[in-house]
């Protein structure tokens, strides 16, 4: 999934096409809310994030508040407009997008690391409030997916074969992965799935080893 700004994928699946809508900023969740009887609502994976490395002396208030509003706002209250137009639909299934830099402990990422880190709280909190209106609310947290981004402002060769060698399966992720999994959660072969947080990492954030 790649970073930043992005309004709509569309991912075909063997026997699905789902038209998956991406927030870029707090200014669509409007967007979101869903007149009654449309179906596209009943699937909404919520994505907005900007990864700027930055030293932990350096972080102002302003910066820590504009952090956590592109990172994890837009989870929320994208949640928050969606949720009526899926009780109407009879159910559906919300995906947010995390990611394993909180798991890693990684330096350089202090505000983004704890954006992330509550997409897994608010996650499970949301599941066991919406599941009485048969929503489903699960986070894919992706490991290293490489960006046009990352590649412009600070990934290296050397940075990224650092990055294959901490993994278990030793291959380069793609944007694909995320995708799958996006189409799985929001499939009705997941229909028992909720409040988790699926790691897509190639094993990345294995502790072992």
């Amino acid at each position: 999934m790649p970073i930043g700004s992005q309004h709509s994928l569309f991912w075909r699946h063997k026997q699905a096409e789902r038209k998956l809508q991406l927030l870029d900023s707090a200014k669509d969740v409007n967007d979101l809310r869903v007149p009654p009887g449309n179906r596209w609502g009943a699937r909404t994976p919520c994505q907005a994030a900007r990864d700027d490395r930055h030293a932990f002396a350096d972080v102002t208030q302003g910066y820590w508040d504009e952090s956590l509003a592109v990172n994890l706002r837009h989870h929320f209250f994208a949640a928050q407009a969606v949720a009526p137009g899926m009780m109407r639909a009879g159910g559906g299934s919300i995906i947010n997008l995390g990611s394993v830099s909180w798991m890693r402990g990684i330096a350089g990422f202090a505000a983004y690391s704890t954006s992330k880190a509550a997409i897994n709280g608010f996650t499970r909190t949301l599941a066991r409030e919406l599941g009485v209106h048969n929503i489903r609310v699960n986070s894919i947290v992706p490991g290293a997916i490489v960006t046009e981004r990352q590649k412009a402002l600070w990934l290296t060769p050397e940075k990224e074969q650092a990055c294959l060698g901490a993994q278990c399966l030793r291959f380069r992720l793609s944007e694909d992965d995320v995708a799958r999994t996006a189409l799985f959660l929001a499939s009705d072969e997941a229909r028992g799935i909720t409040g988790q947080n699926l790691i897509v990492d190639a094993g990345l954030a294995q502790t072992s080893g």
